[in-house]
């Protein structure tokens, strides 16, 4: 029964993204390709195109090695370690790799542990998983804020302001969910646990914290630097909201990263409709922020580990 059970889950996550993906395929053609305005969307999109600064994509690709650097300088901080710099960037970036073709990027603990020299493997876990924790703590709050100043409709603020309280107490009183997590007959077998002793303490907390809101201004400015160059608004604050939303909304993607561009794509006409009608500068907008921080990374990421495996 409980087989079956889960077989059925399985088919019915499956049947999801499914959906999802032809539907967010369907809403990105039907914007752009079906309504019979092909041509005015392409002149809109060259013209809006040849007024654009190149500083601006400049921009958000040179912030790309900033990004995952101080994602790198989260990872060493959490486990409090004195290993040089360079060997925790090469860590999270072939995490990238293994994250980008696995679903909800579960698989880049994989890809940081074949850099990391720690001996209890358990324990970068769910470092590693806290760390994830306060990035998507950081993003959905701010997202909540935003989408309260977006919206009329108190239904998705409040939905968002409580996402965001789980993600901020799962964090902060992460040794909760561990002690629970201990109680499992399985992982207590196979010593797969950890004690309270292995996980931060609240003021390395608050500087996690800190760090992955570094990172999300650096996300934040890539995404503003992309409306820029591909002409989607003239004002920073409205643009600046929108791309907070937009994080909210690419966070929850239940697609793997590798194929999650048209949920990106969907995603963002809805999100910046009010703001544009340069449907393919804001597609691009996705597409670009998708390659620039997934698809490089992962490329370099599988570079690293090559090498890794053949020396």
């Amino acid at each position: 029964m409980l087989i079956c059970a889960v077989e059925r889950n399985k088919f019915l996550w499956q049947a999801v993204k499914v959906v999802v993906f032809i539907l967010m395929t369907w809403i990105i053609a039907d914007r752009i390709f079906l309504d019979g305005n092909f041509d005015e969307k392409w002149t809109l999109f060259k013209n809006q195109l040849s007024r654009s600064h190149p500083a601006y994509i400049l921009a958000a690709f040179g912030l790309m090695p900033v990004n995952w650097s101080v994602e790198a300088f989260k990872w060493r901080t959490l486990l409090q370690s004195r290993e040089p710099f360079s060997v925790f960037l090469r860590s999270v970036i072939a995490g990238a790799t293994f994250g980008f073709v696995t679903p909800g990027r579960t698989g880049e603990f994989v890809g940081r542990v074949f850099y990391i020299p720690e001996e209890n493997k358990t324990r970068a876990f769910y470092l590693s998983a806290l760390g994830g924790i306060a990035q998507t703590s950081v993003t959905i709050a701010i997202g909540a804020l935003a989408i309260g100043i977006w919206s009329n409709d108190p239904l998705y603020t409040g939905i968002a302001t409580g996402v965001a309280a789980v993600f901020l107490f799962s964090f902060f009183r992460y040794d909760l969910l561990s002690s629970i997590i201990a109680r499992i007959p399985f992982l207590q077998k196979r010593q797969w646990t950890v004690t309270p002793d292995d996980l931060p303490q609240l003021h390395l907390q608050l500087k996690i914290i800190s760090i992955a809101l570094l990172r999300y201004s650096v996300y934040i400015t890539q995404y503003v630097s992309l409306c820029y160059f591909f002409g989607i608004g003239s004002e920073p604050a409205p643009i600046a909201l929108r791309c907070s939303i937009y994080m909210v909304a690419q966070t929850f993607s239940p697609l793997m990263p590798s194929v999650d561009v048209t949920y990106r794509g969907g995603a963002a006409l809805a999100i910046f409709e009010d703001l544009s009608q340069n449907a393919l500068g804001i597609v691009s907008v996705s597409f670009f922020g998708w390659f620039i921080n997934l698809c490089i990374p992962s490329v370099v990421g599988y570079i690293f580990l090559w090498r890794k495996n053949k020396g």
